[in-house]
């Protein structure tokens, strides 16, 4: 009995180990924020999120206060451009990063939206889906879109925000920065 329960978890440990040995050769780490590792992998998940939320540029905060304006988000970097980690890779990346930094600071925060915060993205053309059914990537998204528009919106029009505000925007996310570590791998 004590041979078979040997042999049982010896099979186990090493099929376990024949599996972390493929997962790690066969992807790239991009970036770590805090103790989460970013791999070329979810790159793919997260280009097609935000493609997705592409479609509400023009009614969202977060997008334009890291930079990604709707010209930036029609030529998205490849992965094979991402692999070769070319300039426009490595700020793109640099661009993500804040908004995994935003995330973070959310859920530190312990900040939670209701049914009622997500009603206008359900109901849009983008998505027109319950948010149960959305991916992770656009449930993080929207998140840190709902959180900017209650810190930074105030009142105002979107379109119509003064220096103050984007000049909080940018503070906010430059204290985001030095605050929560990474490194990125290239």
């Amino acid at each position: 009995m004590l041979y078979l329960k040997l042999l049982l978890v010896g099979a186990f440990l090493s099929t376990n180990v024949v599996a972390k040995n493929k997962i790690i050769t066969s992807d790239i780490a991009l970036y770590r924020v805090q103790d989460e590792v970013v791999f070329l992998s979810s790159y793919k998940a997260f280009k097609k999120g935000l493609r997705i939320f592409r479609c509400f540029n023009k009614n969202v905060l977060f997008l334009p206060a890291l930079g990604l304006d709707k010209e930036s988000l029609k030529t998205l970097p490849s992965v094979k451009q991402i692999k070769t980690f070319d300039d426009d890779s490595k700020r793109f990346i640099k661009k993500v990063i804040l908004l995994k930094k935003a995330l973070i600071h959310i859920k530190k925060q312990k900040r939670k939206y209701d049914k009622r915060f997500f009603t206008y993205f359900e109901k849009h053309k983008c998505l027109n889906r319950p948010y149960r059914s959305w991916s992770k990537t656009i449930q993080n998204m929207v998140t840190v879109e709902l959180y900017f528009q209650e810190r930074f919106k105030k009142g105002t029009k979107l379109k119509i925000y003064d220096p103050k505000v984007w000049e909080n925007v940018k503070f906010y996310l430059l204290s985001l920065d030095k605050k929560i570590n990474h490194d990125v791998f290239f």
